[in-house]
C-alpha cells in the first residue's frame, strides 16, 4: 500500500542480500565503503520527522489515499551532511540511546504486566473470599479526589 502515512519509510539491512526482490514502489540503496554518506546515518536521516515531513509533501498521486514518490524528488532533496566522522559518532549514538530506550520500554512492559496479575490475582481473592475487604479502609474516596491526573 501507498498510504500517505507510509511514503518514505525506510528499513536498514546491515548485510545486502542476494537475490532480494522487491515490489515496484520499494528502492534499494547501496551506500560504497569510501561513500560521503553512510548507510547507518542515512536511515536514521531519511526515518527522522523533518524529511518525513519533506517527502510527503513531495508525494504525488490523484487520491489522497494513494501517495508515491519519485526517485527524481527523492533524490533531489538537498541535505546538510556532516563528515563521516560524525555521522559516525551520530549513528553509534542513536543506536545506544534506541537500545536503552528499547530496554526501558521492555522493563515498563513487563511492570505493567505483573502489576495486571497482581491486580487480577486481588480481585479474585476478593471476590473468592479469601481476603476481607469490608475491613478495609480506603485511601481515596470513590471518585478519587485529591490525585492528581496526567497526561501520558
Amino acid at each position: 500500500m501507498n498510504t500517505p502515512d507510509l511514503v518514505g519509510n525506510c528499513g536498514y539491512a546491515e548485510f545486502d542480500y542476494p537475490n532480494l526482490f522487491l515490489p515496484d514502489r520499494l528502492w534499494i540503496a547501496r551506500f560504497q565503503n569510501h561513500s560521503r554518506m553512510l548507510g547507518k546515518f542515512a536511515w536514521y536521516l531519511v526515518s527522522s520527522d523533518g524529511v518525513g515531513q519533506l517527502t510527503g509533501i513531495l508525494a504525488t498521486g490523484t487520491s489522497g489515499s494513494m501517495k508515491n514518490l519519485s526517485q527524481d524528488a527523492f533524490l533531489n532533496i538537498t541535505i546538510a551532511l556532516p563528515p563521516t566522522n560524525e555521522q559516525c559518532a551520530i549513528a553509534d549514538h542513536l543506536d545506544r540511546e534506541t537500545a536503552r530506550i528499547d530496554q526501558l520500554t521492555a522493563k515498563v512492559e513487563a511492570a505493567i504486566e505483573r502489576l495486571t496479575e497482581y491486580r487480577q490475582a486481588l480481585i479474585t481473592s476478593a471476590v473468592t473470599g479469601k481476603i476481607d475487604v469490608r475491613s478495609l479502609s480506603p485511601t481515596l474516596s470513590p471518585r478519587g479526589e485529591g490525585v492528581r491526573m496526567a497526561a501520558l
